[in-house]
């Protein structure tokens, strides 16, 4: 398949314009014979191109001719229709959160599961949002995100996201020796002596699930009724939290 077939043009729409291009200038009746089509076949194409701005038509001592536009003629319908697609695309996506009723879950394994659910949070959420975490397990949360968490803050700092922590009494000094010097963050503790086996961040309208096992395991839940939930719960465990 050519590129003009990739952008729109039939085959036959394509040799026709290319032959055209190659002539400069062409009576009709000398298509039939040079490109072996059936002069209805050629006039039908020949109309389409017209159509769509890519010939010229006129008459020479009686004889109808057609004329190559400059093919830079095919970046500006491309351009156009590409205009077109990105004035209707909010309204696709108005129908595609519409038809969001049904949770969807996903299950990945290894590190790189949680550092694509960090990274993926922070790509997600915009200036003034909030980024929530429950039971942050400090240990293996910077072990497993290792130099890409450094990368990970510069983005949210960047962006003006905030991050609030819930962690456990049990990690207190680990997290304010780490978090310290890290803007936009809040961090308040629950009772617990034991390291979290799991965590739990909200972002949007997902909630992501960290399990901390020998290989970790990220569960991410799409659905914005369940991720507006976990933000209440959040909220309340906020409200009872140590600073």
């Amino acid at each position: 398949m050519s590129i003009l077939e990739d952008i729109g043009l039939t085959k036959r729409e394509t040799q026709v314009y290319e032959e055209v291009l190659r002539r400069g200038e062409v009576k009709i009746g000398a298509l039939f014979d040079d490109l072996h089509m059936h002069s209805q076949v050629i006039y039908r194409v020949i109309k389409s191109l017209l159509d769509k701005g890519l010939l010229t038509e006129f008459y020479r001592r009686g004889r109808k001719h057609v004329r190559a536009e400059s093919p830079s003629k095919l970046i500006k319908m491309e351009e156009k229709r590409l205009a077109r697609l990105e004035a209707y695309v909010p309204s696709l996506i108005s129908l595609h959160t519409k038809g969001q009723y049904e949770t969807i879950v996903r299950v990945e394994k290894g590190n790189d599961s949680i550092i694509r659910l960090r990274t993926k949070a922070i790509e997600v959420l915009k200036k003034g949002q909030t980024l929530y975490v429950i039971g942050g397990s400090t240990e293996h949360f910077y072990e497993v995100m290792g130099k890409q968490l450094e990368q990970t803050e510069r983005l949210r700092i960047k962006k003006g996201i905030k991050r609030k922590i819930i962690s456990y009494e049990s990690q207190r000094e680990r997290t304010q020796t780490m978090e310290k010097k890290t803007p936009l963050i809040e961090l308040r503790y629950i009772e617990g002596e034991k390291i979290s086996p799991a965590s739990t961040v909200i972002f949007g309208d997902t909630v992501g699930l960290m399990i901390w096992a020998k290989e970790p395991v990220a569960i991410t839940l799409q659905s914005k009724e369940l991720a507006d939930g976990y933000r209440d719960f959040f909220e309340s465990l906020w409200k009872i939290a140590k600073k």
